[in-house]
C-alpha cells in the first residue's frame, strides 16, 4: 500500500514527491496485472521441493489486493494536488495599506475570485471600486492590473506576487509623470 507517514504536506513539492512515488507503485502494480490477466493460468509455486499450481482463488484474491492498493494510492495523490491547488486559490477579500497624503496610510481592499483558470475581483479606491483586468494565476504566482483615471488621466497598476495560503508578497508598478513607480505588496486575507 502507498503510504507515506506524513501529514498534511506544507509544501506543493512535497505532494509532487508523494505523486511520483504513488505513480511508480502503481505503474509497477499495473505492470503485474496485465501480466497476471493476460496469462489468466494459474502461477506455479514451490513447496516442500514440488513445484505446484497455485490455485485460482488466490490469484483472484491477489489481484484484488493489488487493484485496492492502486486505487488507494491515486486516491491519495489526487487529493494531495487538489490540497495544493487549494493552498493557492487568491478567493477571499484581502487587505494592504499603501501611503496616503500627509504621511498617512490608508487600507485598500481588493475581493478576488478564482473560477476555473479566470481571476476576476475588485480593489477599493478612494471614491469607488474599480474592476481588475488580465488577472491570473500561474501555480504560486498572481498578477492583474487595475486602470483608474484621475483628472483625465489614467493610471495603470500592475500587481504581481506570490501566494502563500493567507499572504501575497510581491510588487505593485505604476507610471507617474512618465517615471516609474514600484513598491512592495503586502497583502493578507482576512477571515473566511
Amino acid at each position: 500500500m502507498c503510504t507515506t507517514g506524513l501529514t498534511a504536506p506544507d509544501d506543493a513539492a512535497v505532494s509532487v514527491d508523494i505523486a511520483h512515488v504513488c505513480n511508480h507503485f502503481a505503474f509497477t502494480k499495473v505492470t503485474t496485472l496485465i501480466t497476471r490477466l493476460g496469462s489468466l493460468d494459474p502461477a506455479p509455486y514451490v513447496l516442500d521441493g514440488q513445484q505446484l499450481t497455485e490455485p485460482t482463488s488466490i490469484v483472484m484474491q491477489r489481484t484484488a489486493t493489488a487493484l485496492l492498493q492502486l486505487t488507494a494510492c491515486l486516491l491519495l495523490a489526487l487529493g494531495l494536488s487538489a490540497q495544493a491547488a487549494d493552498k493557492n486559490d487568491p478567493t477571499g477579500t484581502w487587505t494592504w495599506s499603501v501611503p496616503g497624503r500627509d504621511g498617512n496610510t490608508r487600507e485598500v481592499t481588493a475581493k478576488l475570485k478564482l473560477d476555473g483558470d479566470k481571476l476576476t475581483g475588485s480593489i477599493s479606491g478612494r471614491q469607488n471600486d474599480t474592476n481588475i483586468e488580465d488577472g491570473k494565476l500561474s501555480g504560486d504566482q498572481i498578477s492583474f492590473k487595475v486602470t483608474r483615471e484621475f483628472n483625465g488621466n489614467k493610471i495603470v497598476q500592475k500587481f504581481s506576487g506570490k501566494i502563500a495560503g493567507d499572504s501575497i508578497k510581491g510588487k505593485i508598478e505604476s507610471e507617474r509623470e512618465g517615471q516609474p513607480t514600484s513598491r512592495d505588496w503586502d497583502a493578507k486575507r482576512a477571515a473566511k
